[in-house]
């Protein structure tokens, strides 16, 4: 069964350089989100030991696991921070403190799969971060603007 996994989660994953394999464990277990897996827990000891119980990445006596577990932990403080972050950006856009960002990895991830839609653009065809930003804003207040 094929899972349907967010394009910053999966990007997170592929810039620590979590194996494939482990990406698969991962999100057989319905973490495809980048918000889900920053909640797994709420400490990095209990994020090791779900790992370990749950998705069966003990890494005892196994430094290739042990590898994993350090990028999944990385990756897990990435989203955590990244989601934050997004949160406080939102709040301060909200209440006109500031213009609403879009973070690089957000970015590449909305390129990337434009890219598949519609082949590889190039830098003068890609539409702005702030006007990206925009267009999140617009979207997520439920009232999109098309542009002329």
């Amino acid at each position: 069964m094929a899972h349907q996994v967010e394009s910053s989660l999966q990007f997170q994953m592929e810039e620590a350089g979590v194996s494939a394999e482990v990406q698969k464990k991962i999100y057989a277990h319905g973490f495809t989100t980048l918000r889900t897996f920053a909640g797994l827990e709420e400490s990095r000891a209990e994020v090791r030991e779900v790992l370990k119980t749950d998705f069966g990445l003990d890494p005892a006596g196994n430094a290739s696991l042990r590898k994993e577990v350090a990028l999944l932990l990385s990756v897990w403080e990435a989203a955590r921070s990244h989601l934050s972050f997004q949160e406080k950006n939102k709040q301060e856009s909200k209440n006109g403190c500031q213009n609403r960002l879009v973070q690089a990895s957000d970015y590449a991830a909305m390129r990337a799969a434009a890219e598949v839609l519609h082949g590889r653009l190039r830098d003068k065809e890609a539409p702005s971060k702030s006007l990206v930003a925009s267009k999140l804003e617009h979207v997520e207040d439920g009232a999109p603007v098309v542009e002329d």
